[in-house]
């Protein structure tokens, strides 16, 4: 399958940083509520679905975001990826990876 313009930092996520493999990964997401923090929120639900451990990290309140990236919120939360605020990364512990958008 083809990758998608808005999946290349899922695809280099998991090539650069993992791999190539990213089963079983545990990868934090910081997410702001703009375009940057839609393209990692649709990285988070490819990375999701290659079968890493993903945890997102809203730094703004889930309300505010708007638009494409509350699309790709509601995406997220359907797949049962959790989903906490920026402060809570700090109890994250050990990650392979953590994308910033």
């Amino acid at each position: 399958m083809e990758e998608l313009p808005f999946d290349h930092l899922a695809h280099l996520t998991r090539t650069v940083f993992l791999e190539g493999d990213a089963s079983g990964r545990r990868i934090l997401i910081l997410a702001g509520r703009g375009g940057n923090g839609g393209g990692a929120m649709v990285a988070a639900c490819r990375l999701h679905g290659w079968g890493a451990e993903v945890i997102v990290y809203l730094a703004s309140e889930s309300a505010l975001i708007q638009g494409v990236p509350g699309q790709q919120l509601g995406i997220l939360r359907r797949l049962g990826v959790p989903i906490l605020p920026a402060p809570a990364i700090e109890r994250a512990g050990p990650a392979a990876a953590i994308v910033d958008g």
